[in-house]
């Protein structure tokens, strides 16, 4: 008998809240057969993750294989109900977007705490089921969101009126998970071997929402932007311009000829234009001298069209405040007027008007955050700019600089001031980071020792893990260069000379001499006695009878500290994360390089908590150990440490937005139909 979820038929014109029914109901079936996929392929012969000599990874795919079949039904049920929560918050995630209250400033003080090795891990994993569900299913999805957005009845296809997108399945997913009492050892495999499921399953779900759509006579929206909210000439093109979260910008030179080839294209097309072009064409014809083989200045009509639909254009990003959009607005008289009498202005993409635009995009993402009463006092200073450059009776480079320059100073002075209330925050912070940087630069010592001398699986256990913790202490204590860490650090020899000759007792002295050194040092880290009593005992085993070393690879536990993140987290080769420009630098140094350049008051992109967010770096500890940054949504920081931070950029999930990026953007999407 089939028992599958009835499909909803609703009786009069289909509504978004019967759709969000109707998705909610069929929740259960697909995430089930994701599951029951993902035991198959865990179980098949060609899955084996490890062979005879690693006895921790094939352990940890057990674990993961049980979690699959024993614990099946709980396990669907907990993701099930994380993705319907998901989708419960979509429509108020949606409706908070576009109110101007959301995101406001802080309202209390910025709290900060310290993103660490699992999080990170699920965020990476996360992205990779984003990209998976997006490679597998891009033509269902692109039908199922024109379906979409003509059920909410918008006159362009939106990817997000879609409630089942894969974002939200990847965190229902993560969430449900989280939800399970699961080691992070085991859930982070469970999440990567599910997620990979459920990329397939997903396609099908797409068709049948496609279906049930069709059947209820919805229409599918046309693909084009959304008119210019000024009341401007509206510009459609054939498809939504979604740029790449992470799409480096194209160079500012070729945005803006660009944009110049795109006004001369459409220039004929529009009609108030053609009445009034051939006689404004004999006024103001361009000058000769300012010709170039590209032929990017513009004459009269054209330039104030461009500059009308650019400024149009910028204010409809997303990713830009509210109260940055509408100062960019209030430039619109000047930049006519620029147009109308300086034709470099279309030739030069160093001219100051683009860097006045591109300071007050940049420090737009400031406005969140600062305190009620620091937003005030920057939007009431930036304002100040904008209406003495449109009271001007002349505009020269000079102005326009001199504001672009007084754009930046108004931002830093309020972004010092609020900077400085971090640093009462950051102290215990800042000691934890270095602390585990010091820890991972002694683990690596060790594991790089054990790698050229061998040891057995017990011993090799405990040098990397309790040992190393202690010599990390006592190097916090007394210093890195100091004699206690020196004896600690001797005693890694020691049992390593004592354990080389297999089945050959350890006699009696030195083992008494040896485990002492143990149970101080152990105790000194501040163990627990039960926990210093245990490892005292396991060595001890290993000193009367030394086994065999073992030829492993390193354990779940000891790759994550110690390995580089591509062999660490065994991440699927075959799925792209983002396309980075390394400046010609390798792969391996380019991720420390980039976070070595990074400075206080960089703009980047995180992505944190399963979403893209814009971010801006706030302060830098000293050591270069820690980064706090802040997001441009109310209250949220993040504080990464710079392991962290190198992750997130060896996975593509970090990049600095570069001067002139939005512009750019804007200028991409303007322009997408017509030179794309």
């Amino acid at each position: 008998m089939n028992h599958a979820e009835p499909i909803l038929h609703p009786r009069a014109a289909p509504r978004t809240e019967d759709l969000l029914q109707a998705v909610g109901t069929r929740v259960i079936a697909w995430v089930g057969k994701a599951v029951d996929r993902a035991a198959a392929e865990q179980a098949s012969p060609g899955r084996a993750l490890a062979g005879p000599g690693a006895p921790g990874v094939k352990e940890g795919h057990a674990a993961v294989l049980g979690a699959l079949r024993s614990g099946r039904n709980d396990l669907v049920a907990r993701i099930a109900a994380g993705v319907r929560a998901r989708l419960a918050e979509g429509g108020t995630a949606a409706r908070e977007a576009v109110s101007p209250s959301a995101g406001a400033g802080n309202g209390g003080e910025l709290q900060l705490c310290l993103i660490g090795e699992e999080q990170i891990d699920e965020e990476i994993e996360t992205s990779r089921i984003v990209q998976a569900i997006e490679a597998e299913a891009e033509v269902e999805l692109q039908e199922l969101s024109a379906l979409c957005s003509g059920l909410r009845q918008l006159d362009h296809v939106d990817p997000d009126a879609t409630p089942l997108r894969p974002q939200v399945c990847a965190l229902g997913l993560r969430e449900g998970l989280a939800a399970l009492p699961l080691d992070a050892a085991v859930r982070l495999p469970l999440l990567r071997a599910i997620g990979g499921a459920l990329a397939a399953q997903l396609r099908l779900e797409y068709v049948e929402q496609a279906r049930l759509l069709a059947g209820w006579g919805v229409r599918p929206a046309p693909f084009r932007i959304r008119p210019a909210p000024t009341g401007g000439t509206r510009v459609t093109v054939s498809h939504v311009h979604r740029a790449d979260e992470t799409a480096e910008p194209e160079a500012k030179g070729d945005a803006l000829r660009k944009l110049v080839q795109w006004a001369r294209a459409t220039a004929p097309a529009l009609p108030e234009e053609a009445a009034e072009a051939p006689l404004q064409l004999r006024l103001l014809s361009e000058p000769s001298a300012r010709a170039e083989p590209e032929c990017r200045t513009l004459p009269r009509p054209q330039a104030e069209r461009a500059m009308h639909h650019l400024l149009a254009q910028l204010g409809e990003l997303g990713e830009v405040s509210t109260a940055a959009r509408q100062l960019v607005q209030g430039l619109h008289r000047t930049g006519q007027r620029l147009s109308a009498q300086d034709p470099t202005l279309w030739s030069n993409p160093e001219h100051p008007w683009w860097r006045l635009i591109d300071r007050l995009l940049d420090v737009g993402a400031a406005h969140h955050d600062l305190d009620p009463h620091g937003q005030a006092r920057w939007h009431e200073s930036l304002q100040r700019i904008v209406t003495r450059l449109e009271d001007a009776p002349h505009i020269d480079a000079q102005a326009l600089q001199a504001a672009a320059d007084e754009v930046l100073a108004v931002a830093t002075r309020l972004l010092d001031g609020e900077a400085s209330a971090l640093l009462g925050q950051v102290g215990d912070l800042q000691r934890h980071a270095d602390r585990e940087e010091l820890e991972v630069a002694l683990r690596n010592q060790v594991v790089q020792q054990l790698s050229s001398t061998g040891a057995c699986g017990a011993l090799r256990r405990f040098l990397v893990g309790p040992w190393t913790r202690a010599m990390v202490a006592a190097a916090a204590k007394h210093g890195q260069s100091s004699e206690p860490l020196a004896r600690l650090a001797l005693v890694v020899d020691d049992l390593l000379r004592a354990t080389a000759h297999p089945g050959r007792p350890v006699s009696a002295p030195q083992r008494a001499v040896l485990l002492r050194q143990i149970a101080d040092g152990l105790a000194q880290a501040e163990l627990a006695p039960r926990h210093v009593e245990r490892e005292v005992a396991d060595l001890l085993a290993v000193l009367r009878d030394p086994p065999p070393p073992e030829d492993i690879g390193p354990t779940w536990e000891e790759a994550a500290e110690t390995m580089p993140a591509s062999m660490a987290m065994e991440l699927h080769a075959g799925l792209p994360t983002v396309p980075l420009d390394l400046g010609g630098v390798d792969t391996a140094a380019g991720p420390a390089a980039w976070v070595d350049a990074l400075q206080a008051g960089a703009r980047c992109r995180l992505f944190l908590g399963g979403t893209w967010s814009t971010a801006r770096l706030r302060w830098v500890s000293p050591s270069r150990n820690l980064f706090v940054f802040s997001c441009r949504h109310g209250n949220r920081s993040h504080s990464l440490t710079r392991r962290m931070l190198h992750k997130l950029r060896h996975a593509g999930l970090a990049t600095r937005i570069e001067s002139g990026h939005l512009v750019a953007l804007a200028i991409d999407t303007l322009t997408a139909d017509t030179l794309g």
